[in-house]
């Protein structure tokens, strides 16, 4: 297991210095020098001698790569919600499909860590948010919830044209797309309801 560990390490290491050799060459060929050779490959003077990393089609994992965009899609407008906050704050994940909420389920750890959340909740159509949140719609299966506190909170108004501008900003789909989100909202205002206290 040990050794397997190390294999994986000088690869991922040797890979990574040979990417990064074009843009910084002086500083990969020293790193690389220093990296023991490994005992698969005959020992070669330079990284400039060797083969530039290409795909290995056998390492692609279609499934984690469709999980991983879902949460780099989920995480994103987390962030922005958060407008860099520095406390964390509650989260909810919307989920209109079974498929998507199981991977979010799954991922749970990973969408808290990377934006900086306190708690995460998935919850259905019949689920209701608690008051004061702000919602970025990530498509037609998935909105994002994030809670405001303190001073942060706003009417449902403002909400709605973040939300609005929000879509027309990051959207580079047609009209009538963005008309079907207009009707998500619709729906979602019942759950933004905010408090103006």
């Amino acid at each position: 297991m040990r050794n397997s560990a190390r294999d994986t390490l000088w690869l991922c290491l040797d890979n990574g210095l040979r990417l990064l050799h074009p843009f910084m060459p002086y500083v990969t060929e020293e790193l690389w020098q220093r990296l023991p050779s490994s005992r698969d490959q005959t020992a070669i003077e330079s990284i400039m001698m060797c083969k530039y990393p290409s795909i290995v089609e056998g390492w692609r994992n279609k499934r984690v790569e469709y999980d991983m965009d879902l949460v780099d899609s989920t995480v994103k407008p987390l962030r922005s919600l958060a407008n860099e906050r520095c406390e964390r704050q509650a989260a909810f994940v919307l989920c209109r499909d079974s498929e998507f909420a199981e991977i979010i389920k799954s991922h749970e750890l990973e969408i808290i860590t990377l934006a900086n959340l306190s708690s995460l909740r998935v919850i259905s159509e019949n689920d209701v948010t608690t008051a004061g949140c702000a919602v970025s719609v990530v498509n037609e299966n998935l909105s994002v919830y994030l809670e405001l506190q303190g001073s942060l909170r706003s009417n449902v108004s403002s909400s709605s044209l973040f939300l609005s501008m929000s879509l027309s900003k990051s959207s580079k789909c047609p009209r009538s797309i963005l008309s079907s989100y207009s009707s998500l909202l619709i729906k979602s205002l019942p759950l933004m309801a905010v408090s103006s206290t």
